[in-house]
């Protein structure tokens, strides 16, 4: 074996005495189709005024004490969350006013698809003067309009 240009030198690798098997990639189960063979992963999309929304989840898709609403994240591996710039707020920052409004999100499975909107619940006078330290509540709603999920954040 010819020595590595610049003087370095790496002794022979030995072979292990103990039989190697490659670590378990999967928890049992995992390589099971959540959806029955020759459909998508993601139900048909319904088509509303805010856009493409996940269709509903096959009932047999759904587990056992899966509090409604939340079915749908049994289907995805993550979420994306987008922000809905408000208008005022952006030209009220161009001309150096501080004005805020309640911060709007729409959450998204991976191919775009809506699956829950988000609206901040405080009034003016908190997202102004507290800012980034505010208290504030954060509605999770489903594309029926109903309340999946309230988050509470208490003043920091």
């Amino acid at each position: 074996m010819a020595a590595p240009p610049g003087g370095f030198y790496m002794p022979p690798q030995e072979q292990p005495a103990y039989n190697y098997q490659a670590p378990v990639q999967n928890q049992p189960g995992m390589n099971a189709p959540m959806m029955p063979q020759g459909q998508g992963q993601f139900p048909a999309p319904v088509q509303t005024e805010d856009g493409a929304w996940m269709g509903p989840v096959a009932e047999q898709m759904v587990p056992l004490n899966c509090p409604p609403g939340l079915e749908y994240l049994t289907m995805i591996d993550q979420l994306m969350i987008k922000q809905k710039v408000e208008m005022l707020e952006a030209l009220a920052g161009v001309f150096g006013y501080g004005l805020e409004t309640a911060n709007k999100y729409k959450v998204k499975n991976s191919v775009g698809q809506n699956v829950y909107k988000a609206v901040e619940d405080t009034d003016c006078c908190t997202r102004i003067c507290c800012g980034p330290l505010r208290a504030f509540d954060m509605i999770i709603k489903d594309n029926a309009d109903q309340e999946v999920i309230h988050l509470n954040r208490p003043y920091r």
